[in-house]
């Protein structure tokens, strides 16, 4: 640390960090575009935490330079390392532009390593009257250490950040090594260097290394007293190794006077260029740092909401001004929340958090809306421009329990309202404090009157940012679902563009360069947290009006990019329509049989009870079977089993691959899983799923998140009702306790009610015979045969009568494994034939069906060219991991290159099939409800009475896909009804 009186600087060693940051972030990061940032942002993160942590008064980056004056006296100097990979040298641009925007001073010298600078300018410092501080991966640095000089390495292992740093001085350098710094080059002349490829002397390890020097100190003093080195073995090995330990020496030896024309004052730090840092951080996505951006010190300041001083306030958090603008209304109508927030110690808490700013600051003129008049000319307004983007503010990112708290109105850029109403406050009452409204709101019932025709009006290009949000809300607050003539949602559109976050205060400072100011400057953190209703009108007018304004901004940055990538259509003619069928469905629910489930977890604990019983008989004492710790001392010390994988904190694996692969090593492996997966079930279904019934609609309610996975399959979340297994006697049970309500008072039909579900017969299979234009799968298809049958005997050489059940086994696990790369391992595993025979039947495959081996083989080199994949109808996946030098990484991409068109192009299907089934529905004015979408399944809850319209116009327009997106097969959907998910009879 600087002293009071000496001033710092910091040496950073920049392919050291680099390294470590290429290691640290996945793989897997990148832009919209394909451009991997991994290693950028690793680095960046890197960098942020050092400059916060220890405010230097100067700062220098050192880099390599390639060959060194070391190879040319050693040619086998680090000749051990493999060549940068290309996903890291291709990065190392980008992390050059980080720098010099940090304005940090770059030093390098041809013929010299980093570690020569870094040595060079500390000793220069030294003699300059300032601290040290040697940020670095490297322990080579260390033997730079003394009184004035400090080094700080990461924590442990390659994924180590400099949050765990390791700050050595002299004491911490002799505790880790047993002797002072300045002993390091002759340690590493004795033991060796593996990582710079340094030989040491044979025999002559750590240890002994350490005791040489303990005793003798310097190389060359060890040299001098060689008849005194016992054993004698020792003694003769560093003799006939005596120019080679010199020479190694002179190899780790840091130079610490090579000729460097460096002026200090062009060094000192805080030279920031924020202007040129922001819009790097905007092309690569970096808003998360923003907020890192260390502090200028004497920088005027003003209060940022998280109790720190922020630099350049005004310019950095414009959206958080609570000042109104003038605009077409003037000033008189002002709503004064001053008074009102001193009554409410939520409303003070807001306040608080609340960033005052100069007018100037404003992203736009944002106004609130205050009374009648104007709320007439918001409308006017919004019919003259003929588009408006809304926003809701709510009391809870819930949409079924959220209450609204006001609506924002933005009709054209740079120009938004805000009209408040639900705004709270606490005021003492007779019997204590009470919630009231603050003054200065219209009511509900007249704000929505004069909004609804604006909702409804088809003519009007209405836009919102996660629609399916804040159509719910006000659905419940009084504007029809169904009336709601939405165009444009920005989130759905960043999403299938694939930025890296559809987060709206991303996408405003990477697509627009504008900085927003987070929620939780508004509303606080964790216990003290409050809502948006208790939030000051003003401040919640300028954060409120910023949401809306930016959405409507973002269409026009947004768009052109969709028709460049060419997803316009699928945007226009697919994601946007399925929004309020989404909407519809979650705002539906689901019904449960709570007593059911109830039932069910009770005799799931007793299972689980039992089941650990015998898991403590056969490990000879009870343990806790859900602890992997103890878990794996019972499985891989005391009973013995054979693991080679281990975490990354060196303890045995017990997930679930590590344990299915031991196979039936022991039952007590068996026991486990089973223990795990009922637990699995209890906690995630049977328990949790009674908690989740909504008291209003006596139904469960899941979130369907439209494109929540690369390929553009719908998910679900809150719960997640996509993943209750089906091919279990527990997973159905779980099933079973999905039902239609034909009991409850919140029965959605006056009359008898089924579930009825439809799902689509191995669509990817008939997809995968349309890709790959293969004449055997497609002749299956075609003549309604059954495809694994055809495969079994295409493959065995046998008659289809002759197939076994056996033969149409293994047939069936390749034909749904083979687009997810499956190997011959793995059928080995699923089915139980051996590895040679799972081999055989795959070799015999892929010469059977040369076409699909084609496509298998095809597709990734074609995604590594273009750089992305690509459904049948436009949607893409950027797939940059195709190139990474990992082996690893690149297979696994190549697997989801091969897979994404299939699964993708299914998902699309799926949508499609929604739509026209949603449109239908409502045409013919069905009382039936879409409940669920499960990948290939739909779940409806459909009244009796409805059943034979439901099931021929369900089919017909699942069936109909086939031809419109124009398949060489045709689709087939199979119709189930029952009283409940689990037990469901096929419907004819």
């Amino acid at each position: 640390m600087a002293t009071a009186t000496r001033k710092r600087i910091i040496l950073i060693d920049g392919f050291g960090i680099i390294f470590r940051a290429y290691h640290a972030v996945p793989a897997t990061l990148k832009t919209p575009k394909g451009e991997l940032t991994n290693a950028v942002f690793g680095f960046t993160s890197m960098l942020l935490e050092v400059l916060n942590r220890d405010a230097p008064d100067y700062i220098v980056m050192a880099f390599d330079m390639g060959r060194t004056f070391r190879h040319d006296e050693y040619a086998e100097y680090k000749a051990n390392r493999s060549e940068m990979p290309d996903d890291l040298s291709n990065q190392l641009s980008r992390i050059r532009e980080v720098v010099e925007a940090f304005g940090i001073n770059i030093q390098e010298l041809e013929g010299f390593e980093a570690d020569d600078v870094i040595g060079t300018l500390a000793r220069k410092a030294e003699r300059e009257n300032l601290d040290t501080l040697i940020v670095t991966g490297d322990n080579d640095l260390l033997q730079l250490v003394n009184a004035h000089t400090t080094a700080v390495l990461p924590g442990g292992g390659y994924k180590g950040r400099f949050q765990d740093a390791r700050y050595f001085n002299t004491e911490a350098v002799v505790e880790k090594y047993k002797f002072g710094p300045e002993f390091v080059p002759d340690y590493k002349a004795l033991s060796g260097d593996k990582s710079d490829n340094i030989p040491g002397v044979p025999g002559v390890g750590d240890k002994t290394a350490t005791t040489l020097i303990q005793k003798f100190g310097h190389l060359e003093n060890i040299l001098a007293h060689l008849d005194e080195i016992v054993p004698p073995k020792i003694q003769e090995a560093i003799r006939q190794k005596r120019e080679q330990t010199l020479q190694s020496k002179r190899l780790a030896t840091i130079v610490t006077d090579i000729p460097l024309d460096i002026d200090l004052e062009s060094c000192r730090a805080h030279q920031i260029d924020r202007a040129k840092v922001v819009e790097l951080f905007r092309e690569l996505e970096f808003r998360s740092l923003l907020n890192k951006l260390p502090t200028p010190p004497n920088a005027a300041t003003a209060p940022n909401g998280n109790g720190k001083a922020s630099p350049d306030t005004a310019k950095t958090k414009k959206a958080a001004s609570p000042q109104l603008q003038m605009s077409m209304f003037g000033t008189d109508n002002k709503p004064d929340t001053h008074a009102d927030a001193t009554k409410d110690p939520d409303a003070m808490a807001a306040a608080k958090l609340a960033v005052t700013l100069p007018p100037e600051a404003s992203l736009g003129n944002y106004t609130a809306v205050t009374n009648s008049d104007q709320l007439r000319k918001v409308v006017a307004r919004i019919l003259k421009t003929g588009r408006f983007a809304f926003d809701t503010e709510t009391t809870s990112r819930n949409p079924i329990e959220a209450e609204l708290v006001g609506v924002s109105l933005s009709p054209a850029a740079g120009e938004a309202y805000y009209i408040p109403v639900g705004h709270r406050q606490k005021v003492e009452g007779g019997t204590g404090a009470v919630s009231e409204l603050q003054a200065g709101q219209l009511g509900w019932d007249e704000v929505r009157q004069a909004l609804a025709p604006l909702f409804n009006d088809s003519k009007l290009q209405i836009v919102a940012h996660h629609a399916k949000y804040d159509m719910e809300i006000l659905h419940r607050h009084g504007i029809e679902l169904q009336h709601i003539a939405l165009k444009y949602d920005t989130m759905l559109a960043s999403q299938l563009l694939g930025d890296n976050s559809s987060d709206l205060k991303n996408l405003a400072f990477t697509r627009l360069g504008a900085e927003m100011t987070p929620i939780e400057e508004l509303i606080g953190r964790g216990k003290t947290q409050i809502t948006m209703a208790s939030v000051p009108l003003e401040t919640a007018t300028q954060y409120a009006s910023a949401d809306a304004d930016m959405t409507l901004r973002l269409v026009e940055v947004l768009n052109p990019d969709l028709e460049l990538d060419g997803l316009q259509k699928l945007f226009e003619e697919v994601e946007m329509p399925l929004v309020p069928v989404l909407t519809t469905m979650e705002l539906c629910g689901v019904a449960i049989d709570v007593g059911a489930l109830q039932e069910l977890s009770t005799r799931l604990h007793r299972e689980i009870k039992a089941l650990e019983t015998q898991i403590y008989d056969m490990a000879g004492h009870e343990f806790n079977v859900n602890s992997p710790d103890q878990l794996g001392k019972v499985l891989f010390e005391e009973l013995g089993l054979q693991s080679s994988k281990k975490t990354a904190t060196k303890k045995f694996s017990t997930d679930k691959k590590t344990l299915e692969a031991l196979g039936e090593s022991h039952a007590i492996v068996a026991m486990v899983l089973e223990c795990r997966h009922l637990g699995k079930l209890k906690s995630t279904y049977v328990d949790s799923l009674p908690a989740l019934v909504d008291p209003e609609t006596g139904r469960v309610h899941t979130s369907f998140n439209q494109l929540g996975a690369s390929s553009g399959r719908i998910s679900s979340s809150d719960p997640n009702l996509q993943n209750i297994p089906i091919r279990t006697d527990i997973g159905r049970e779980v099933r079973r306790a999905f039902v239609a309500d034909n009991k409850s008072s919140h029965r959605l039909f006056d009359e008898p009610t089924f579930l009825f579900s439809a799902d689509y017969s191995q669509i990817e299979l008939r997809l995968l015979a349309h890709l790959t234009g293969d004449p055997t799968l497609n002749e299956a298809f075609n003549q309604d045969k059954d495809p694994h049958r055809t495969t079994a005997a295409t493959v065995f050489g046998v008659p289809e009568a002759d197939v076994t059940a056996d033969m149409r086994r293994v047939a069936k696990t390749v034909n749904f494994g083979i687009v997810y790369g499956l190997s011959a391992h793995g059928l080995s595993r699923q089915i139980g034939l051996s590895y040679k025979e799972s081999g055989d039947f795959i070799k015999a495959y892929n010469e059977k069906y040369p076409n699909v081996r084609a496509y298998l083989e095809q597709t990734p080199v074609k995604a590594r060219e273009t750089g992305y994949v690509q459904t049948l109808l436009g949607r893409r996946r950027m797939m940059p991991e195709l190139r990474n030098t990992n082996a690893v990484v690149r297979q696994e991409a190549e697997r989801q290159a091969i897979n994404m068109p299939v699964q993708g192009t299914a998902a699309d299907i799926v949508k499609l099939a929604m739509i026209r089934i949603h449109h239908e529905m409502r045409a013919k004015k069905l009382k039936t409800k879409l409940l669920l979408q499960v990948h290939d399944e739909l779940v409806f809850e459909v009244p009796q009475s409805e059943l034979p319209v439901l099931a021929e116009l369900v089919k017909r327009n699942m069936e109909a896909m086939g031809q419109e997106v124009k398949l060489s097969v045709p689709l087939k959907a199979d119709l189930k009804v029952g009283e409940n998910w689990g037990e469901m009879e096929s419907y004819k």
